[in-house]
């Protein structure tokens, strides 16, 4: 009952700084960004991946080599006083941008993606706070 709580209040706290996050995208000047988890629930102890697609305005869709694309995982809300249980890079394969994580035990995380581009005005920045749960 304690982890739903404090899934419903992450959920919420997420969703009031970020109203997009329950349409699984963001969408900014000339950039959307779109993404999704495996179909299966994060395990803990088990590597699983979230996915994201970035597309400009034109439709063209945004290369890792485009983006200087860093995340951090947290457990539970994000705090700067708290380092993060995993950062790294996004990835690239032939479907799409991806990231790996392997949660250490089961509970609320959060995904913070801060995408700038590699080249000026490329596409615009964002900060998107991504909540995972794993079982």
């Amino acid at each position: 009952m304690k982890k739903q709580l404090a899934m419903l209040v992450l959920m919420g706290l997420m969703v009031s700084a970020v109203p997009t996050l329950a349409h699984n995208g963001f969408t900014g000047v000339g950039t959307t960004l779109s993404y999704k988890t495996d179909p299966a629930p994060l395990k803990a102890t088990k590597e699983g991946m979230v996915r994201f697609l970035f597309t400009r305005e034109n439709q063209t869709q945004i290369q890792a080599k485009e983006c200087s694309c860093t995340i951090l995982v947290y457990s539970g809300i994000p705090d700067p006083k708290v380092r993060p249980v995993a950062v790294g890079k996004i990835q690239q394969d032939k479907e799409s941008l991806f990231f790996k994580f392997t949660p250490p035990k089961s509970g609320v995380y959060t995904l913070v993606l801060d995408a700038k581009p590699t080249k000026h005005d490329d596409f615009q920045v964002l900060k998107m706070y991504l909540p995972l749960m794993a079982e």
